[in-house]
């Protein structure tokens, strides 16, 4: 029992340091690609607003920019110009650090995560969601297998130990009878006393 959960908690600590790993690797390439690109190539692509999962800003190659969740998203036209973005006339103070957009205007900011390289919302979405729900299948597959382990290993037990005390009783009960029976086979008393003699 102890190996097993050895086993998992060096399994969880193993995916915790390559998720960590794998993680710091994309934020260097997004930063080293985005010093070389112009600020229209950097914001090209799907953005994720940090106080919904769901809410996403999307900037096209043809201009146009969708903002919102899925099935209400509204469309705008953008532009950059003087390192300012311009969203259908309306310009925001803009800033591009690593994998985080920034964008203030009146003094309220409103923080966006680089999400992926699609410009197709409901796609990434999509393929999110099935990744997610593949992870917990298979959470719950592992944690199904460790439960009936453990579950299949008690049984045995169990039915071992009934096994042992049905064979204790067997032997106490059969333990008289066998005294019982050689007793049978012993002579009488009277048989071991000197005959009488009669004078």
């Amino acid at each position: 029992m102890k190996k097993v959960f050895r086993l998992i908690t060096l399994s969880i600590l193993i995916t915790f340091i390559l998720s960590a790993s794998v993680a710091i690797a994309a934020n260097t390439a997004i930063a080293v690609s985005n010093s070389q690109e112009s600020i229209e190539q950097q914001l090209i692509g799907t953005w994720q607003w940090d106080y919904g999962d769901y809410w996403l800003l999307i900037f096209r190659e043809d201009g146009t920019l969708l903002d919102g969740p899925p099935g209400l998203r509204t469309t705008y036209n953008w532009q950059v110009a003087d390192g300012r973005l311009f969203v259908d006339g309306d310009d925001w103070n803009m800033r591009i650090d690593g994998n985080t957009l920034t964008l203030d205007r009146f003094g309220s900011d409103h923080t966006y995560f680089w999400y992926s390289d699609s410009t197709e919302g409901e796609e990434s979405l999509w393929a999110l969601g099935v990744i997610a729900l593949g992870c917990i299948f298979t959470i719950a597959v592992i944690a199904v297998v460790i439960i009936l382990f453990f579950v299949l290993r008690n049984r045995r037990q169990k039915q071992e130990m009934q096994a042992q005390m049905a064979q204790m009783q067997s032997q106490l009960h059969n333990q008289p009878q066998q005294f019982g029976n050689h007793l049978s086979q012993q002579p009488p008393f009277n048989n071991h006393q000197p005959p009488i003699q009669r004078h």
